[in-house]
């Protein structure tokens, strides 16, 4: 069986609980996993306009070489089926601070909070493609839950950071409007 098939049919047949407990939320683990979830974020992006075309079907910048980098993955066997990379603030500073600089400064900074940006969030199209917005399916909600959930545990007891940052395109905002 295909196995976005296979997973898009659990997805469908499996309750709310049941289909949560099939997914595992955490840092990738190694190589092999990142360059899944690189070229996850790639596929999707490329699919909304969101990224150019290139040869390697990566999306990658400079940020995710930095050591404090971590990207999460939610995963159901050897399928990534969602991911977001958490960059902490660093001398660098983050993806944000070519639109939000000023922001970032005096909203945090100059303050001096500890922030961080999460990036480069994407999920399989197939999983949820009624297009049905994740308000208004209970299993896409949690799904996006569970994976934020991981991202704010490690921010809040293992980076200890303030406050953590992300940028949105517009058309996602009812999203996470709130």
């Amino acid at each position: 069986m295909d196995l976005a098939k296979g997973i898009d049919s659990l997805a469908i047949k499996l309750n709310l609980s049941e289909f949560i407990d099939t997914i595992e939320y955490r840092v990738a683990r190694s190589r092999e996993e990142l360059e899944k979830a690189y070229a996850l974020v790639y596929q999707e992006y490329l699919k909304r306009g969101y990224a150019q075309k290139n040869t390697s079907g990566l999306r990658l910048s400079l940020f995710n070489s930095f050591p404090q980098t971590a990207t999460f993955i939610a995963v159901s066997g050897e399928e990534i089926l969602a991911t977001a990379s958490l960059i902490p603030d660093s001398p660098c500073g983050l993806p944000m601070d070519t639109i939000y600089n000023k922001e970032l400064g005096s909203l945090f900074r100059e303050k001096n909070k500890k922030i961080c940006e999460v990036s480069m969030l994407a999920s399989r199209t197939y999983l949820f493609k009624d297009g049905v917005s994740v308000m208004l399916n209970a299993k896409k909600l949690f799904f996006v839950f569970f994976l934020f959930k991981a991202i704010f545990d490690y921010v809040r007891f293992i980076l200890r950071l303030d406050y953590m940052c992300i940028t949105l395109n517009p058309k996602h905002s009812l999203t996470y409007d709130f």
